[in-house]
């Protein structure tokens, strides 16, 4: 698909129950220079082919069903291999059920005349449930913030973040080898904004926020025991992942453990970080390869 626009929208499809509504929010914009990929990660949902088409009837876009299903056993792979589908100069990829204002490309392209090629741009962001009612609205992002402060924010769950409301520019993509690798992709999008954040800080658009939807259907709701112990080995990997970038004081990243640990039903907690020098770089390299 040729790219003559700086951005590139990625719907990344899996399932169909709320994509028209997602299809419709990104083709409603006020402004529509952008290039609309839509991308099957070979979801068995046989709907998806025809919700696409019915819904950007007329609109120029451009369709791909994945031959090999790799969200499934490495979604942060999966994430990338979108990405390399798209050439544009900012790419910002939308889940399958979230929606995005009406005027969100409008105030990306007013935004980065004024700010100077950012690497890291994000809306704020509302959490809707599955008959798209509001749940709660979070609280406004920083107009500007260093990785640094963004993972405090999250370290101590004063903000809430996800990977729809994020536009990211391609310079930082390559610079840094792409998004973070986590098991499950669980806390994966924290990590690689707070790497992507890095030269630049996360810049946020004011205005109308991102719509995330929690139905009950995502990876945070499922509670599986294998679910449960890629979660865990995520959040040490998280830890140890920030730690290589910023210097964050050792005992609010246990409370930060603590916390997920008692998500996946972990009530009592008791190990030691053991931070000697050939554990962490063999682990960051780990992440980063």
């Amino acid at each position: 698909m040729s790219q003559k626009f700086k951005l590139s929208i990625v719907v990344l499809a899996y399932k169909s129950e709320y994509l028209s509504q997602t299809l419709l929010s990104i083709i409603s914009q006020s402004k529509n220079d952008f290039s609309l990929f839509v991308l099957n990660d070979n979801s068995p949902d046989p709907q998806i082919g025809t919700i696409v088409d019915s819904t950007l009837l007329g609109y120029k876009y451009y369709y791909e069903k994945f031959v090999e299903n790799l969200g499934g056993a490495n979604l942060v792979a999966h994430w990338n291999r979108c990405i390399l589908k798209t050439s544009s100069e900012y790419v910002w990829l939308i889940c399958d059920d979230d929606i995005i204002p009406y005027n969100a490309v409008e105030r990306f392209y007013n935004f980065i005349e004024v700010q100077y090629c950012p690497d890291l741009l994000r809306f704020n962001l509302s959490v809707i449930d599955k008959n798209s009612n509001l749940i709660y609205d979070s609280p406004e992002h920083p107009f500007s913030e260093t990785s640094h402060e963004f993972a405090i924010r999250r370290l101590t769950r004063n903000c809430t973040s996800s990977l729809s409301e994020y536009i990211f520019s391609r310079k930082v993509f390559n610079r840094t080898n792409g998004f973070v690798n986590l098991p499950l992709a669980w806390a994966s999008d924290d990590a690689t904004w707070i790497k992507f954040g890095l030269s630049t800080g996360i810049k946020t658009i004011p205005g109308l926020p991102v719509q995330w939807r929690n139905d009950g259907q995502n990876i945070s709701s499922d509670i599986s025991r294998d679910v449960k112990k890629s979660k865990i080995q995520a959040s040490y990997l998280f830890v140890l992942f920030t730690t290589a970038y910023l210097k964050i004081p050792y005992s609010l990243l246990i409370d930060w453990l603590k916390f997920q640990y008692s998500l996946v039903g972990i009530k009592k907690l008791t190990f030691t970080i053991c931070f000697n020098f050939i554990s962490i770089k063999y682990l960051i390299f780990k992440l980063l390869k």
